[in-house]
């Protein structure tokens, strides 16, 4: 996992639980808590996924409950790193723009491997998104279509379409209805 999204589920974390619980955590996980990462640098997948199961395990969260909240809270932290990203007319602009996002932030930062975000207008007021992901990640994808919707200021009603595999690609399927669009012509 690349260093960008290490350091801000790490924040997040800080943010949600505490400097004291997460200082346990890294204790357990012999995690150098002054360590600076920087956006390049690999951290491995069973080092950080295994910190945010034990923050789980400790706080009592479901994983799923957990991963769905650092989503949510995630938002905000990419907004303070890109926040050109987010100067969009609403949410229903941001999230169709997303794939390109993740292809820019590719070409940004070597051998990242983001989730693909493929988005197709059904209406002025509703899409579908398709997000695959090799790491199956659908209750942080969730947790990040909500934080969006806060952070625009906007009600979104989701609507899971399908989840699976597509040969060895984890994927879920979602139909998003936005209270704010642009009616063309």
């Amino acid at each position: 996992m690349k260093g960008s999204v290490v350091v801000t589920w790490l924040k997040t974390l800080d943010r949600m639980q505490g400097g004291e619980f997460m200082d346990k955590v890294f204790a357990r996980h012999n995690w150098d808590r002054s360590r600076v990462i920087a956006p390049k640098d690999d951290v491995a997948d069973e080092t950080i996924f295994g910190i945010i199961r034990d923050v789980s395990e400790t706080a009592g969260l479901p994983l799923a409950e957990l991963w769905r909240e650092i989503g949510r809270n995630n938002i905000e932290s990419f907004h303070n790193w890109f926040p050109s990203y987010f100067e969009r007319f609403s949410l229903k602009s941001f999230l169709m723009l997303q794939d390109e996002v993740h292809a820019q932030l590719t070409r940004m930062i070597p051998n990242a491997k983001p989730p693909r975000l493929y988005a197709t207008e059904l209406s002025p007021s509703e899409c579908e998104i398709r997000y695959e992901s090799s790491r199956g990640m659908f209750d942080y994808f969730l947790g990040l279509l909500d934080g969006s919707a806060a952070f625009f200021k906007e009600k979104l009603d989701i609507t899971e379409v399908a989840r699976g595999k597509e040969g060895s690609m984890p994927y879920i399927t979602v139909r998003l209805k936005f209270e704010k669009y642009e009616v063309p012509g």
